[in-house]
């Protein structure tokens, strides 16, 4: 199923009362290129392109929000595709680990909250 196609049948079930969206206007060249090179690592760098089904959805929608109300859990089920923007920011303050160092290399990462309310990272 394509991409073109799935997004139809989310916004046929919103029109019908059974999903809630929120979807924005196509993502412009800037946004996609933004999310291909506006992440910054730690150590090294990010060699990324988005594949063909995300410029698919890309060219329909630069930010979509889709949920549900679930029953048995007594609350909305939810997903949430962020822009541009919020995707260089959600992906801010991870540790990215420099090539040659594996998980397994480190006896722990600890992550704690500063006075400032920045976050800080220990190794």
């Amino acid at each position: 199923m394509s991409i073109h196609e799935s997004l139809a049948i989310l916004h046929r079930a919103a029109e019908s009362g059974t999903v809630i969206i929120t979807a924005s206007e196509p993502a412009s060249a800037e946004a996609v290129r933004d999310r291909e090179t506006g992440l910054k690592p730690h150590f090294g760098t990010v060699d990324w392109t988005a594949p063909p089904s995300y410029r698919a959805f890309l060219a329909e929608h630069n930010t979509f929000a889709g949920k549900r109300w679930d029953v048995s859990s007594n609350g909305y089920i939810e997903f949430v595709v962020v822009g541009d923007d919020a995707i260089v920011a959600l992906n801010s303050d991870l540790v990215h680990m420099p090539e040659q160092v594996g998980r397994g290399d480190l006896p722990h990462v600890r992550r704690l909250a500063g006075r400032d309310g920045q976050r800080v990272h220990r190794v």
